[in-house]
């Protein structure tokens, strides 16, 4: 009992390791969180409620993550693919909601594949969460995958039925991330757009669209 007790706790350790570990990466280039509009964590009671509306538990490291960042609110930097934005527990909630109107389309899809065979063909399924989108691009936590897939696995909507894998779970996505930002391979860069300006976690691109993070990811 107390072995198992303390593998939880490894296993717990390491994923606040990497959460810590991507805040401090992302306020390296001078930027609090707060400055980026990354907001406050969420509560206990959010990540209930996000849980009771998608009928499944959260995997841990995305409630951990929740539990620090609890989305963006504004478009102040784009980290995420064709410049989506983390949602945040109320925005996941009401994006599965707007979704399920729509999940019987593309039903016979079902045992279909792509991305080798790692992703269903169904576009709209209540086992697809959504934690970040924008513009019709979505940022989902996948629990039916094909074959070759992996339960929990982070896929992006590409266009209006492609996807691609970005990450085995979300964890091993912030695992990356922390990786290409220490080795500079990602840094944030302003962009300025007359009066208006904002930054991006990028290469050597403006932003990055699901393809290219899918190869540097993948």
């Amino acid at each position: 009992m107390c072995k198992t007790l303390g593998l939880i706790y490894k296993d717990r350790r390491n994923l606040m390791t990497n959460i810590e570990k991507f805040i401090r990466n992302i306020e390296s280039f001078g930027h609090s969180l707060s400055d980026l509009d990354f907001s406050e964590g969420a509560s206990e009671e959010q990540i209930n409620e996000v849980e009771k509306s998608i009928k499944r538990t959260l995997p841990e490291d995305f409630k951990l993550f929740l539990k620090n960042i609890n989305g963006q609110h504004s478009d102040k930097l784009y980290f995420l693919p064709d410049q989506a934005l983390l949602f945040s527990c109320e925005e996941i909630i009401t994006e599965y909601n707007s979704q399920t109107e729509y999940f019987e389309d593309t039903i016979e899809f079902y045992n279909e594949y792509q991305c080798n065979d790692k992703i269903r063909c169904t576009v709209w399924t209540e086992s697809r969460v959504p934690i970040g989108g924008r513009d019709g691009y979505y940022l989902f936590l996948d629990f039916d995958p094909g074959p070759n897939g992996t339960i929990g696995q982070l896929i992006f909507l590409i266009n209006e039925c492609d996807f691609v894998v970005l990450a085995p779970s979300f964890n091993n996505f912030l695992n990356t991330y922390n990786e290409f930002i220490e080795n500079k391979t990602l840094q944030i860069r302003e962009i300025l757009n007359g009066e208006d300006h904002n930054y991006r976690l990028t290469n050597d691109l403006d932003y990055l669209n699901g393809q290219e993070f899918a190869k540097l990811f993948g």
